[in-house]
């Protein structure tokens, strides 16, 4: 809970499944932890298995979880309701409360970054590189977030926040796109803005004291830690390049459920 108002996605840990999962011989209770981050994130993926039908959905700030099975097989389960997945104990709210929590949310906010609405696999998997991306803005490493936030972009063009954000990661790195509607959004003249931190619309609060820094760095240059490269084009349904300095470990095998008899790996 103290990561509740204030936090960073410097700390991949405390952003990402893996800072939940404890090392060998370690508890739970050593981990670094669970934020709305990754905590809905794994209630989904558990009850997904299950065969329960979970959606996440944002708000500004926040990820939730919702049952939304008005149109399952099941009829017992045809129903919609909120899941708070990262709050003390279990909570449900209806919609109209994440209009006002974390933050205040006007009408035009929700449809320009698609709050509330329940996420289709894409725009899930927008989420997650988008939030890759601010672990890399946290982090200094600017090339490599606008490189994320142009993926999360190309997975999920119509949230506004996806195309904010990659703008002023590229800026500040000298990032080329190869998506052509963010070239040309890169080409224009650039407009005076206040900066404002990706993780205060998607993910989390950040830190006012790094937010004010990074305020700071908005005017000046600044050196990408990833080192010299050439981004690459991508395109949506296929494998990625490797990212510098990251050995490729080669794509997940999609799951299978384990057979009786034989033991997991």
């Amino acid at each position: 809970m103290s990561a509740a108002d204030n936090f960073s996605f410097k700390d991949s840990r405390v952003a990402f499944l893996h800072g939940m999962i404890p090392g060998k011989g370690k508890t739970v209770a050593e981990t670094p932890g669970g934020t709305c981050a990754s905590m809905p994130v794994m209630y989904v993926a558990v009850g997904r298995r299950l065969g329960y039908p979970l959606k996440l959905v944002t708000t500004d700030g926040h990820i939730f979880v919702r049952w939304d099975g008005k149109k399952h097989p099941n009829r017992a389960w045809r129903d919609r309701f909120n899941i708070e997945g990262a709050g003390g104990g279990f909570s449900s709210y209806d919609d109209d409360h994440y209009m006002t929590w974390p933050k205040k949310l006007t009408a035009h906010q929700v449809r320009a970054n698609g709050h509330l609405v329940s996420l289709t696999p894409k725009e899930e998997l927008a989420m997650f590189l988008a939030s890759r991306a601010h672990c890399g803005m946290d982090n200094g490493q600017m090339a490599f977030a606008a490189r994320c936030y142009e993926n999360a972009y190309r997975y999920d063009t119509r949230r506004a926040c996806y195309r904010a954000w990659f703008l002023d990661a590229a800026r500040r790195s000298g990032y080329r796109p190869f998506t052509p509607a963010l070239a040309r959004l890169l080409a224009r003249p650039r407009r005076a803005a206040v900066v404002r931190h990706p993780s205060a619309d998607m993910g989390t609060p950040m830190p006012s004291a790094t937010a004010a820094a990074m305020g700071k760095q908005a005017g000046g240059s600044h050196t990408s830690r990833i080192g010299p490269w050439r981004p690459q084009p991508i395109t949506p349904g296929a494998p990625q390049p490797p990212t510098p300095s990251v050995p490729q470990t080669g794509l997940l095998k999609p799951y299978q459920p384990p057979v009786p008899g034989q033991p997991r790996r």
